[in-house]
């Protein structure tokens, strides 16, 4: 489009080119009421939010009460999920092309969304991958003391020390 200079008024201060509301009426994907917008909005506040909240909990003192404890917990649960569903959203083909071709209007909100949950894969993995390592070389290191040692105990029996505390 022509950056909505010609475009109807949509709601809440958006503009919505008046081709794509009549091309794709019941796309539950296009606008900025969309899916992707949606997403987005929502990804933004929990990933703002959660850690100015943890914040304003630790300087309060509250952060040790388990219901606040609970309470962001909660709320990262929730983003890991929502990020699963932008996931799906963006690399699972559910918006639809024209919509990520930019035919549809401008299709920033759908590349924001795809790198955003593109970045957080990409982290993710490269934590699993480091934890997994970490865990490989535990195991080896162990498997390498205990082979080291014969597979035997290298403790000494205890003396039975029962008499002797009789005696005292």
């Amino acid at each position: 489009g022509d950056g909505g200079l010609d475009a109807a008024k949509g709601t809440e201060g958006w503009t919505v080119e008046p081709e794509i509301e009549d091309a794709f009426p019941q796309n539950s994907f296009v606008g900025p009421n969309g899916w992707v917008v949606v997403w987005l909005k929502v990804e933004g506040s929990t990933a703002l939010g959660l850690p100015l909240l943890a914040i304003a909990m630790l300087l309060s003192g509250l952060h040790e009460r388990e219901c606040i404890a609970c309470l962001l917990y909660l709320i990262a649960t929730f983003q890991a999920g929502w990020l699963l569903v932008g996931g799906v959203f963006a690399l699972g083909g559910f918006v639809p092309l024209e919509c990520r071709r930019g035919e549809m209007g401008d299709d920033f909100a759908f590349h924001t969304m795809w790198w955003v949950c593109c970045l957080w894969l990409a982290s993710t993995a490269a934590i699993i991958a480091v934890i997994l390592c970490i865990l490989c070389c535990l195991m080896g290191a162990t498997a390498a003391a205990a082979s080291s040692s014969g597979g035997k105990e290298s403790y000494k029996p205890l003396e039975d020390t029962s008499e002797a505390h009789e005696q005292v």
